[in-house]
């Protein structure tokens, strides 16, 4: 997932990837939120390497492993409703 423009975000060649990114991005961004708070309260934050940066990027951006990740989630809405949202 990226930015292509400010506030457009291009991710995923299926809807399975892009509903992981969407969920990972948001998680990302809680992170974010709490690291800067918990800065601004004294605590030290630790920023990673362009290296680890990297591998996390080559990691989670492989579109089977994507797919693969929101099968759960897909699974559990799919128990939830009974099916109903395929209709």
């Amino acid at each position: 997932m990226y930015f292509d423009e400010p506030w457009v975000v291009d991710g995923g060649g299926t809807v399975d990837e892009a509903a992981y990114l969407f969920g990972l991005m948001e998680r990302s961004c809680r992170v974010q939120l709490l690291t800067e708070a918990a800065a601004a309260n004294g605590c030290k934050k630790v920023l990673i390497s362009d290296e680890e940066a990297a591998y996390n990027f080559k990691v989670e951006s492989d579109p089977e492993s994507l797919y693969c990740e929101f099968q759960p989630d897909y699974e559990y809405e799919d128990m939830l409703c009974n099916g109903a949202f395929k209709n």
